[in-house]
């Protein structure tokens, strides 16, 4: 199945995480083989959050890698949330988010959040941070030139010659021909 947002996923019920802790997975399919999961544990505290987040981290990772077999894009699109009821310090959260290890990770301070709306708020938040849903790309096909007659006669002769910033050996070569060109190299 095909979503445009993520979606509660009880295919992982069944994993144990922490008997503490409120658990809850997301899912959303970006084509049939390519699914990204989002695995969220609400945490009552920073305390908690600080003392358990990676005993958390490695209590999921032996549990969904030994029950499960993610696909190649599935094993590098799995995100660990932790949703925290209390109000969070930037530094335990930039150590949380920058640990890479088995999964990614996203802590969210949804102190301000009530209970019975948490999911919700942590599925709008995902939606948004991962599946830029708030980006609004228009098909509307209109062409503006303007932009044109700001540019020096350097980034005018690149436009005009469509000159590529690509790494690929064909750019390198557009660029060091127009360059060339330009110092009146002939090679």
């Amino acid at each position: 199945m095909i979503s445009n947002n993520f979606i509660e996923n009880n295919e992982f019920s069944n994993l144990d995480v922490d008997v503490d802790i409120e658990f809850f997975v997301l899912s959303t399919s970006i084509c049939n083989s390519a699914r990204i999961n989002t695995f969220c544990c609400i945490i009552s505290s920073t305390d908690i959050l600080s003392e358990k987040w990676k005993e958390i981290s490695d209590n999921l990772n032996y549990e969904y890698f030994s029950k499960y077999v993610p696909s190649d894009f599935e094993r590098w699109n799995n995100y660990l949330v932790f949703v925290c009821l209390d109000s969070l310090p930037e530094e335990l959260k930039y150590e949380i988010e920058n640990d890479k290890f088995y999964m990614r990770k996203i802590v969210l301070d949804l102190s301000q959040v009530e209970k019975p709306n948490m999911q919700q708020a942590v599925r709008e938040i995902l939606d948004e941070k991962l599946l830029l849903s708030n980006v609004n790309l228009s098909t509307e096909k209109k062409r503006n030139n303007n932009w044109n007659e700001s540019l020096g006669d350097y980034s005018k002769s690149i436009v005009l010659e469509k000159i590529s910033a690509g790494r690929d050996a064909k750019s390198k070569s557009m660029r060091e021909i127009w360059l060339n060109k330009l110092l009146g190299i002939n090679k």
